[in-house]
């Protein structure tokens, strides 16, 4: 399997609203929501990779959250390209 090339940032005090109001950094999301692992990829490079509580790169882990955000986005994805029509029915 090939490797994604590296273009490491550290990305920890980069800040931004939060969804309480206010602002929060990178590092303080990653604690406050009890992240197990986050991968960053900016033009085809990895930026961060890390791991928490206990996760490694070959840990296997739960994707029922990821599923549905990849599924939406590539329904979005081939409704934009006409490839699917958001009014059919499931069945079609």
């Amino acid at each position: 399997m090939a490797e994604l090339p590296r273009a490491p940032r550290d990305i920890d005090s980069l800040r931004f609203a939060s969804v309480s109001g206010g602002t929060t950094t990178i590092a303080g999301m990653l604690v406050a929501t009890y992240t197990d692992a986050l991968l960053v990829l900016h033009r085809g490079a990895i930026v961060t990779e890390r791991y928490f509580n206990g996760m490694t790169p070959s840990t296997a882990h739960l994707l029922q959250s990821v599923s549905k955000s990849i599924t939406g986005t590539v329904a979005g994805i081939l409704i934009g390209r006409g490839v699917l029509d958001p009014a059919a029915p499931v069945t079609d």
